[in-house]
């Protein structure tokens, strides 16, 4: 008897849970969420400007593309320059969301190698395009300045006068020392760097000249007039009040 009511406590207690199961109130049952699926397509881009073969000799060189997202996104855009045919490449502009940029002639280095390629990112992926063959970027002369005597100074023979100049090359960069070469139309050479001082200079009226070598065998210059006198020839100009 003791079994017989095992067997039928099991029974009942086996269908009080199916109806449970079946009769459960839906917060209690698990859901299936849908999840949004994202769409993650990289964007494309073709170099247009500047073409193979180009010469660039003016103060910038233009570079222009066009690009598309297949997901509408917001592109952004950073150009990248090498002067070895690709080897070894360096950033100079980004952040640009046109579809143009102007690269300033100082941003880039002379060679007949060089090349420009564009990175087009929608914040997720990269893409990036290149121009088909290389540019020439023409390499500029060195610019040469002297920045003392002033002009017309006037000096007392034997008297110490200090030239002082400078030189840039815009791909080098700086230009100094042995490079730099001062010379007299009336004493010849001088001596050579930055800065130099002479007490030797003759009487007379002295175009002084700052030379640097131009890298294609020539020289820049620059120029200055002084004037060398006579101790007792020596005269002083007035002040004139503006």
């Amino acid at each position: 008897m003791f079994v017989e009511s095992q067997h039928v406590l099991a029974y009942w207690t086996s269908i009080l849970t199916l109806i449970a199961t079946v009769f459960a109130p839906p917060t209690m049952l698990p859901r299936q969420v849908d999840v949004p699926q994202l769409v993650t397509g990289a964007p494309s881009i073709t170099v247009t400007a500047p073409i193979p073969g180009q010469v660039i000799d003016g103060d910038s060189v233009f570079v222009a593309w066009t690009a598309s997202d297949p997901d509408g996104d917001a592109l952004v855009f950073r150009v990248d320059f090498s002067n070895d045919d690709g080897v070894i490449w360096r950033a100079v502009a980004d952040n640009i969301t046109d579809s143009s940029v102007e690269i300033a002639r100082a941003r880039i280095t002379a060679g007949n190698q060089a090349r420009f390629r564009v990175w087009a990112s929608d914040g997720v992926n990269e893409t990036v395009d290149e121009i088909d063959g290389n540019v020439i970027v023409v390499d500029w002369p060195p610019t040469v300045e002297i920045a003392m005597p002033a002009a017309r100074s006037f000096f007392v023979v034997g008297e110490p006068i200090t030239f002082t100049g400078s030189a840039f090359d815009i791909d080098a960069g700086p230009i100094g020392g042995f490079a730099l070469s001062w010379s007299s139309s009336i004493d010849g050479f001088l001596g050579r760097g930055n800065s130099l001082t002479v007490s030797t200079l003759a009487v007379g009226d002295h175009t002084i000249s700052l030379r640097v070598p131009d890298g294609q065998g020539g020289n820049v210059e620059d120029s200055v007039l002084i004037h060398v006198t006579a101790a007792h020839l020596r005269f002083y100009l007035p002040m004139i009040a503006r």
